[in-house]
């Protein structure tokens, strides 16, 4: 019985280990679109219920978030499966993702989904 249980313990932590590879491995490209909860613009239709992130290439990209109307330029990194933005004034965005798939980011602040734009 121990011995199943070290098996079955020992595959678990392979396939864990196996899918954090994966998810290190995927291109993230394209537009990500996070609808703002329980955003109501009635009053200032120039609040955006919105949230954007473009990603240019393989380091910079455009963040319009907030309710912001436009979108601000950002470089970031990716260590593993986790992606960090900064501001052009090297000032630290508070936005960071953990990718989930090629299609779905998790903003770490708050655990909001963004799914990429289809075209």
């Amino acid at each position: 019985m121990k011995k199943l249980l070290l098996t079955l313990s020992f595959f678990g932590i392979l396939t864990s280990c196996s899918d954090n590879s994966n998810l290190d491995n995927i291109e993230i490209s394209g537009t990500f679109i996070h609808q703002i909860p329980n955003c109501d613009n009635s009053q200032n239709p120039e609040e955006g219920c919105v949230e954007l992130v473009w990603f240019n290439d393989n380091s910079m990209a455009n963040l319009m978030v907030g309710g912001c109307d436009f979108g601000i330029n950002t470089t970031y990194s990716r260590t593993g499966d986790k992606i960090y933005f900064t501001y052009e004034t090297g000032l630290k965005a508070t936005i960071s993702f953990k990718i989930q798939s090629d299609t779905v980011l998790v903003q770490i602040e708050n655990n909001q989904i963004w799914n990429k734009e289809e075209l």
